[in-house]
């Protein structure tokens, strides 16, 4: 169904998957995996909203939220048999657009503190994405090129990929790095 959550092999925090609307997270959650939640403005928005009713829709705009503490998060991207005659190309992983974008000298930088692990390998080709996904002028999404990667050579199956935060700044106060959406593409053989 194209949902984040079918991705995860393992690495998520198993208590909050349950409630995601319940107040902000305890700290001793993110100890235990990466955490599904809302940001504080999409929470804030959300309880505006039930307030007055839920205003005729429902929106919820989760993500994973992780610290240096929360270890790995661990990642299965399938190919699908169209894509299992090519190539990886590119990796994109994008962070919610929450509110405590506005210290980025603080805030969690996917390309800057973030180490990502694809079948085994640490990518190197890891770049911001710059004018295309942002919020408040800063870039939301990171690319992790296999253009020139000999090592790019065709998964049958599948991709892992390995998410780690590795930013010795990243903590709850200042911002939990976040993955809110991923995409993948491969080129023909």
């Amino acid at each position: 169904n194209g949902s984040l959550l079918d991705l995860v092999v393992s690495g998520i925090a198993p208590q909050r998957q349950s409630n995601i609307m319940a107040g902000p997270t305890n700290h001793s959650l993110y100890e235990q995996g990466w955490v599904l939640d809302l940001d504080e403005g999409e929470r804030k928005a959300k309880e505006n909203g039930d307030k007055l009713g839920g205003l005729g829709y429902i929106e919820a705009k989760y993500g994973l939220f992780g610290i240096p503490n929360s270890g790995t998060l661990q990642l299965w991207l399938p190919l699908f048999p169209i894509d299992q005659t090519g190539n990886l190309k590119t990796i994109v992983v994008c962070a919610t657009n929450d509110e405590g974008f506005d210290t980025p000298e603080n805030k969690c930088d996917l390309a800057r503190d973030v180490r990502f692990v694809v079948n085994g390998t640490e990518a190197r080709n890891v770049t911001s994405i710059q004018n295309v996904a942002s919020w408040k002028a800063r870039s939301l999404c990171i690319q992790i090129s296999f253009d020139d990667d000999k090592n790019a050579k065709n998964y049958l199956e599948g991709i892992s990929l390995d998410i780690t935060v590795t930013g010795v700044n990243v903590t709850l106060k200042n911002g939990a790095c976040t993955i809110s959406h991923v995409i993948w593409e491969t080129t023909p053989q």
